[in-house]
């Protein structure tokens, strides 16, 4: 069974939650989410990120690194703060340096993804990350 129909399968109907300022990055992201029949919400900024997920529940963040207000490292901090450990927040970068993914795993991060966004590794870290429906 291909991600995609495993993700069809087994998580449709999940919220997740996109913070993504840029909007060609933002509309691509959407229509690979909701192909997948993902629920998606999404903020323009860490700000805005962090009063989404503390309003309601999601099942899992998509966090651009570098957006105006708050970035995606303080925003990830703030959610660990909280909301603890239970909510998977996934980076969002252009850059896929050591030193990138450190920074995001250290600021509370779970997982890394280098944009531009592939397909199939943004399809394989929600099957990897995503809590059973």
């Amino acid at each position: 069974m291909s991600r995609e129909a495993q993700l069809r399968t087994h998580h449709a109907g999940q919220r997740v939650l996109l913070a993504e300022d840029h909007p060609i990055n933002r509309k691509l992201a959407l229509a690979l989410l909701r192909a997948v029949g993902l629920v998606v919400d999404t903020a323009d900024d860490g700000t805005q990120a962090v009063a989404l997920a503390t309003a309601q529940p999601y099942a899992l963040v998509l966090m651009d690194m570098q957006m105006p207000v708050q970035d995606g490292l303080a925003a990830a901090r703030t959610l660990r703060e909280r909301l603890g450990p239970r909510l998977p927040i996934i980076a969002m970068t252009a850059h896929g340096f050591a030193e990138d993914r450190e920074a995001c795993l250290q600021a509370g991060m779970d997982d890394h993804l280098v944009k531009p966004v592939d397909p199939q590794q943004l399809y394989a870290m929600l099957l990897r990350w995503l809590p059973p429906a």
